[in-house]
């Protein structure tokens, strides 16, 4: 089994469709979204290592708090919330939900 690694490319340019023509699939596909999460996407559509830019410390330092729950929860809100983002984004893209 041939593999090819390609980063920081252009992945709409006449190589990779040469590939993709040539019967190549894609089997991992590591992703930054909108410079906030990086990520893993695999063949199954499965997210893998799943990285918070860091955005979240500049969040938490608006806060100001000296409160480590307060920060925890703040912490796992943005989370959340950039992960509700990026799954409609994923969904939206793949076609939408069956």
């Amino acid at each position: 089994m041939l593999y090819v690694a390609w980063a920081d490319g252009d992945l709409t340019g006449k190589e990779i469709r040469a590939h993709l023509d040539a019967g190549k699939q894609v089997r991992k596909l590591g992703l930054v979204w909108e410079d906030r999460l990086a990520f893993q996407l695999d063949e199954h559509l499965v997210t893998r290592r799943l990285r918070f830019k860091e955005f979240i410390d500049d969040e938490l330092e608006r806060m100001e708090s000296e409160d480590e729950a307060a920060l925890f929860d703040a912490e796992f809100a943005i989370m959340t919330g950039e992960l509700r983002r990026l799954i409609a984004r994923l969904i939206d893209a793949f076609g939408g939900e069956a």
